[in-house]
């Protein structure tokens, strides 16, 4: 989501949240804010992620940045049951948490294409300022608001923000998809790879390890 009126852009970070945070908030402020996916008033009509994103950030340098970040338990199970579907079709059995990302890491009995998305690359351009192949772009996300706390209704912080930069108010923030039973899928193996794996997005984001 990018406001060229407020000089604002939502950096979305994929299996976070920012999608829902995007449908909630431009039915808001209509007029000052364009979607990430709406193709048709956005350059080169290409969806605003990675390698577009970073080109934006590039240009619009001066924008303000931000961004929803979620637990790396949940978001890693969100896209653990996103890969379940590719398996299957593949031809490839069940595997628990940890042995997906396990597997994704040792390219073993994995989809072709398939492959882990930490939050932190979404969030950062790298040590040679690239971005997902845009170069010479160099920024920091540094006002994260947690998915958690947006589910609970608690906007103080992500509204702090959206006034100072002279933008309306979140008013509501609903995931009808929300599973509550996310946390029984967890044993002790896929709790140690996910740690391992994301490890960085827990330190960047402010969550802590179990």
């Amino acid at each position: 989501m990018i406001s060229h009126d407020n000089g604002v852009i939502l950096v979305c970070v994929p299996y976070s949240g920012a999608d829902i945070f995007e449908n909630c908030y431009i039915q808001i402020q209509k007029p000052d804010c364009i979607s990430s996916f709406d193709t048709k008033r956005l350059p080169n009509n290409k969806i605003l992620t990675e390698n577009t994103l970073g080109k934006a950030i590039r240009k619009f340098h001066d924008y303000d940045l931000f961004a929803i970040v979620k637990s790396p338990y949940q978001r890693a199970y969100e896209m653990w049951m996103s890969g379940q579907s590719k398996l299957k079709k593949s031809r490839i059995k069940k595997q628990t948490i940890g042995e997906y990302y396990e597997n994704l890491l040792n390219r073993w009995d994995c989809v072709d294409g398939d492959k882990i998305q930490t939050q932190v690359e979404y969030l950062k351009s790298d040590d040679n300022n690239s971005y997902f192949g845009a170069s010479d772009v160099n920024f920091k996300v540094e006002n994260l608001y947690h998915y958690e706390d947006l589910i609970k209704n608690k906007f103080d912080g992500v509204n702090d923000f959206l006034s100072y930069n002279d933008m309306n108010n979140l008013s509501y923030y609903i995931d009808y998809d929300y599973d509550e039973t996310w946390r029984e899928n967890y044993d002790k193996n896929s709790i140690d790879i996910v740690n391992y794996v994301f490890d960085e997005d827990f330190s960047y984001c402010g969550y802590g390890k179990i």
